[in-house]
């Protein structure tokens, strides 16, 4: 959310994908459509590019889970099964809904009316992700007929196309290292099973990211707000993207970073992209390191010389900005410098302390 990403090529397979849960659950409205309609042949006829092996062991695989599903969703009430359909349909345009409503509700609604149908229904679409996105055993993703070749895509592809295409190469939560990232779904699928294979929804990040006590499963919105996504920014949708600065509370060698905008609307934005990953708590941690990167170079090149010291402290105040996106935690990097430059009580002086300690000896 810190850093604006760009969605790689291969997110049109994800799109193929979204459009094989909708042509299911499409399929299952039909009112002649009932548990004994189900089968994989009948999976197959909806599927007519999806090789008949790979949708035989997407739905007859881990004891037959994906055609059980199906039965419990084909044997519900037709209005349930319709409302089902049009909720999927709607929250899989989740950039209108987003700037507009942003009435992400999920399969929450069902939970309480028709549990057995909402557990089915989220168990079925999670399938699409988990296993059938993922290469583990005989499963190779899904597979394809393209132009008469066949073709297999799994997350582990559009991971790669999306490092190859994107010039961010850090985490865009966190601005941290973005090393063998992990797939995040903003709007975590065991809530939000709509968006378990949609492409805007799945965002390569870091591991500390990714899980508890960082994002975890919590949900990026504000339920009691007439509009729960106002106050939030969006990795694809509404990203900071250099809205803000760094500002400092505390002492150093740990101060607190935080986000600052003089917008409050965007405040509130940055704040809770902030708690979502717990990343002030991290930054903080992180900023010890820093301190004692830059009084290493302090040490080696400004002998004690204060004019020195804060000629290099410009350098490295400019090599950290020019980095940003492409260098792990250049944006704080670049805070730390600043505040230092700019006579933030006990910067400078924690700074040089080591480097004075070690001209006395």
């Amino acid at each position: 959310m810190l850093h604006k990403i760009e969605l790689p090529v291969k997110a049109r397979w994800l799109r193929r994908i979204v459009a094989m849960q909708r042509l299911l659950l499409k399929a299952t409205c039909q009112p002649a459509t009932n548990a004994a309609t189900v089968s994989t042949a009948w999976v197959q006829s909806l599927w007519g590019n999806v090789c008949s092996d790979c949708v035989q062991k997407f739905c007859e695989g881990e004891k037959g889970r994906v055609l059980e599903r199906l039965q419990i969703i084909a044997s519900a009430p037709i209005a349930d099964r319709r409302a089902i359909y049009n909720a999927f349909v709607m929250e899989n345009r989740t950039r209108k809904l987003f700037h507009s409503t942003g009435q992400l509700r999920g399969i929450a609604p069902w939970k309480v009316s028709s549990p057995a149908l909402a557990d089915a229904v989220q168990d079925l679409l999670e399938a699409f992700y988990d296993p059938a996105l993922y290469q583990k055993g005989k499963w190779l993703g899904f597979e394809f007929i393209r132009n008469g070749q066949r073709e297999s895509f799994c997350k582990d592809d559009f991971i790669a196309d999306f490092e190859s295409i994107n010039k961010v190469t850090v985490c865009p939560y966190c601005d941290g290292s973005r090393l063998m990232p992990k797939l995040d779904h903003f709007y975590p699928k065991s809530t939000f099973p709509f968006l378990a294979c949609a492409p805007h929804n799945l965002i390569p990040i870091c591991t500390d990211c990714n899980n508890a006590p960082a994002k975890g499963f919590k949900v990026p919105l504000t339920p009691t707000d007439g509009v729960p996504t106002l106050g939030w920014l969006h990795p694809h949708f509404r990203p900071a993207a250099g809205g803000y600065e760094i500002e400092f509370s505390g002492s150093p060698p740990e101060p607190v970073p935080k986000l600052h905008s003089t917008d409050a609307l965007t405040q509130t934005r940055l704040d809770n992209a902030s708690n979502l990953v717990a990343l002030r708590m991290r930054w903080q941690r992180k900023s010890r390191s820093i301190f004692a990167g830059l009084r290493k170079i302090l040490m080696a090149n400004a002998g004690g010389d204060l004019v020195k010291a804060t000629e290099l402290l410009e350098n490295q105040r400019t090599d950290h900005a020019s980095q940003q996106g492409d260098e792990e935690f250049a944006m704080l990097k670049e805070a730390v410098c600043k505040a230092a430059l700019a006579g933030r009580a006990g910067f400078m002086e924690e700074l040089l302390q080591q480097d004075q300690a070690a001209a006395g000896n």
